[in-house]
């Protein structure tokens, strides 16, 4: 009976997100003024929902799981239209802003997802893997355009990470490998030996090789 109903949940949200392909696969629907014929859809939806779940802030989370599913199984089009539902659900889960920024991170469109990511950190100041998360994109748009603003951003960010989680070793791994590109040194090899003890797996083998020789 769980599975059946889950299908049809998913069939369901499918089928009343279809009538506009390409709103379906942009951030938010892209504050797009919807047609009656969709707002019909989501009225549908909404009430589906509600008859189905305890809130509507546990369906968000529902389609948010959903939204996480699709992405690790690089399904990203798909992953777009469950995170849009999980956002339409409840505008303030941080986390479907996480999945669109990562979303749009992956295809490139880095300097997109950077207000994102803000976004769901300033509804989640204290989670240390989206504070991470958000750092890589800050990172990668410096190897972009050499902006050492977006570098010092990505430090501070993953700064923030391993002081709530100092068990991290990918964030010290992180920290380290930005420091060498900074040229200093001394840091970079601080955080390096850092991560080496907690998780020593977790950096980059290249990386990895140039961080022993300091």
């Amino acid at each position: 009976m769980k599975i059946k109903l889950l299908l049809l949940i998913l069939i369901l949200a499918i089928n009343l997100t279809s009538s506009s392909q390409n709103i379906n696969l942009i951030p938010m629907y892209g504050n797009a003024s919807k047609t009656d014929e969709q707002i019909n859809a989501d009225n549908k939806f909404y009430k589906y929902c509600d008859k189905n779940f305890k809130s509507r802030k546990e369906a968000s989370k529902y389609f948010e799981k959903r939204g996480w599913d699709y992405f690790y199984a690089n399904k990203l089009d798909t992953s777009m239209m469950r995170f849009n539902q999980a956002w339409m659900l409840d505008s303030l889960n941080s986390n479907t802003y996480w999945g669109f920024a990562n979303l749009l991170g992956s295809k490139g469109e880095i300097e997109k997802s950077i207000p994102l990511f803000n976004k769901a950190i300033e509804l989640d100041k204290k989670n240390p893997k989206l504070l991470e998360s958000a750092s890589t994109s800050y990172l990668q748009l410096w190897f972009k355009t050499k902006n050492d603003k977006y570098i010092e951003q990505g430090i501070t960010l993953l700064k923030q990470s391993i002081s709530i989680d100092d068990k991290n070793g990918r964030a010290f791994g992180q920290l380290a490998i930005a420091y060498y590109y900074k040229q200093d040194f001394t840091n970079a090899k601080k955080y390096f030996d850092i991560a080496m003890k907690l998780s020593p797996n977790s950096i980059n083998p290249q990386a990895k090789e140039a961080l022993m020789k300091l």
